[in-house]
């Protein structure tokens, strides 16, 4: 973890899955003085791109949007926070699951 707390003017969060709900979270981190993101994971490139362009904020390096998951937990140094943004269950696919993978992975990546 990059920041301990005590400075909320750099405060970096990386997004995994940019959808519908998560313009909401990047909206309320805008809205904090100082906090950003960083790096932006999608299935999508071109909708991770477009949601990472959204949100740039003035005076901050642009999020970057990471090729993988794995690219993106490989850059915990340069984070404070990840948030996961959850899609709405699909029969082929199970949300928790996948939140759950990436939870051992930052556990094994000591990522927060």
């Amino acid at each position: 973890m990059r920041n301990t707390g005590k400075d909320m003017s750099d405060f970096a969060w990386a997004l995994i899955g940019p959808g519908r709900i998560a313009h909401r979270f990047a909206d309320a981190v805008h809205r904090l003085p100082g906090a950003y993101l960083r790096s932006v994971f999608g299935r999508d490139a071109t909708r991770a791109a477009e949601f990472a362009r959204h949100w740039t904020r003035v005076g901050k390096p642009p999020p970057r949007v990471e090729p993988t998951l794995a690219a993106l937990l490989a850059r915990c140094a340069d984070i404070d926070r990840l948030v996961k943004g959850l899609a709405a269950p699909k029969r082929d696919s199970d949300p928790w699951l996948e939140l759950g993978d990436i939870a051992l992975a930052c556990a094994a990546g000591g990522t927060p």
